[in-house]
């Protein structure tokens, strides 16, 4: 199984260094070890455009030019990471991150997104704690409602958004209008 996921985190090391020059990693696919040292260099080198964990930083951003579906999606592959290679550098910053996002109602609305927050990027960090439930990435501590738990509360939020009147029923990509600044 640990094969099947050097592809995403190969992936999103190659979405996050499309402004630098590239450098290849000798991967040798029928070695377990060789595949945890590049998936290691991967996931290091996606950690370093992560400034979150820096003090004055906010938790689980990614800094300019990249979107906040992007942190989602890329601590989605460090949840993965930790999974497939055991390896637990990343877990406490990985929690920091996805519990901060969450919002007060562990919603993924947090206050810093509601200029720009849809759906979909709503999604990326439903998908992240949806993975982490899944993977049984460790939970939040007991004060704190658990991953899918968190994932539900976006579910049931999402639900109260489908729109009938579009497509014969669906969810819009964006849920407040063109204008309007959501009040929190």
């Amino acid at each position: 199984m640990l094969f099947a996921k050097v592809g995403l985190l190969a992936l999103q090391a190659a979405f996050f260094s499309s402004q630098h020059a590239a450098h290849a990693l000798e991967l040798d696919i029928t070695s377990a070890q060789s595949i945890r040292d590049v998936t290691s260099n991967i996931a290091y080198g996606m950690m370093k455009y992560y400034t979150g964990n820096n003090t004055g930083d906010v938790p689980g951003n990614l800094p300019d030019p990249y979107y906040w579906w992007h942190a989602g999606a890329m601590f989605m592959s460090m949840v993965e990471y930790w999974y497939y290679t055991g390896d637990n550098t990343y877990v406490e910053v990985t929690k920091q991150a996805m519990l901060h996002q969450a919002s007060d109602d562990f919603d993924f609305m947090p206050a810093n997104q509601t200029k720009s927050e849809g759906n979909d990027d709503q999604l990326f960090w439903a998908c992240a704690v949806l993975s982490a439930a899944e993977l049984r990435f460790p939970n939040p501590d007991s004060s704190m409602p658990s991953w899918i738990a968190q994932a539900q509360n976006v579910f049931d939020l999402q639900t109260t958004r489908w729109d009938e009147a579009a497509c014969d029923g669906g969810l819009r990509w964006q849920y407040v209008p063109p204008g309007i600044l959501r009040a929190r």
